[in-house]
């Protein structure tokens, strides 16, 4: 929910959310079945 939510929130690639859109992308690493 929370991943679809920012996906939303950041879907124009603004670079200003570049470091946003990075953490997200952390959020979802870090949780992904090892």
């Amino acid at each position: 929910q929370c991943t679809a939510f920012l996906l939303d929130a950041l879907k124009n690639n603004r670079e200003d959310q570049g470091h946003l859109q990075t953490r997200l992308l952390e959020m979802n690493l870090m949780q992904a079945p090892q």
